[in-house]
């Protein structure tokens, strides 16, 4: 009965789901693309240093997988982190989840891939692809839940080589740049007040 449902999987994840990661893609998106914004981009708060976080608006995904989300670079959002995460009532669940995922994403890409070793309570999967790209499942605590869920990413970062240091220069050169914009705007705002002042 596993066999079978991971073989269904299988067959769906084939159509359009899960694309790519070899090549820097899942989910319907490519790590280092530009994401299109536009008047119904919806972007999510948080605490993120130079970054922004975007809630994908036509993701390719089975249907049991929770909302996608891009991390994209703060000016020119270009993707840098692709993931979804599902959330679950209780671990066990969430393992069976999380481990039928981890053997057919291992089924599909591990002859393609490095499996790298993690800690079972990280996660059930670590792909290295093309030595650029990590492929993973792993688990985390839903925050602001009570009661506590469970819950699985998948998601696809770029760990090494070209991609990583393309990636990582874009979003540290587009941090600086707007945070010299904001000094500047700042000094401006505060010499205009200043000009101003007793007037």
């Amino acid at each position: 009965m596993k066999t079978f449902i991971l073989t269904l999987l299988l067959i769906s994840l084939n159509t359009s789901a899960i694309a790519g990661p070899p090549k820097g893609e899942l989910f319907g998106y490519r790590l280092g693309d530009k994401y299109p914004v536009g008047p119904q981009t919806e972007f999510e708060a948080g605490d993120f240093i130079a970054a922004k976080l975007i809630v994908a608006e036509k993701p390719e995904k089975p249907d049991n997988f929770g909302t996608v989300k891009l991390m994209v670079t703060p000016k020119s959002f270009t993707i840098f982190y692709v993931y979804a995460d599902s959330e679950f009532p209780n671990e066990k669940t969430a393992k069976v989840f999380a481990d039928s995922y981890a053997q057919l994403l291992n089924k599909k890409y591990g002859s393609k891939c490095v499996q790298r070793k993690t800690d079972p309570e990280w996660g059930p999967l670590a792909l290295v692809c093309s030595s650029q790209y990590e492929l993973s499942v792993r688990y985390f605590v839903a925050p602001g839940k009570s009661p506590e869920r469970i819950g699985v990413r998948i998601g696809l970062e770029a760990v090494g080589g070209t991609a990583s240091q393309s990636l990582s220069g874009k979003l540290v050169s587009e941090g600086m740049q707007l945070e010299t914009q904001a000094k500047k705007e700042s000094l401006e705002k505060a010499q205009r007040d200043q000009r101003m002042k007793g007037l």
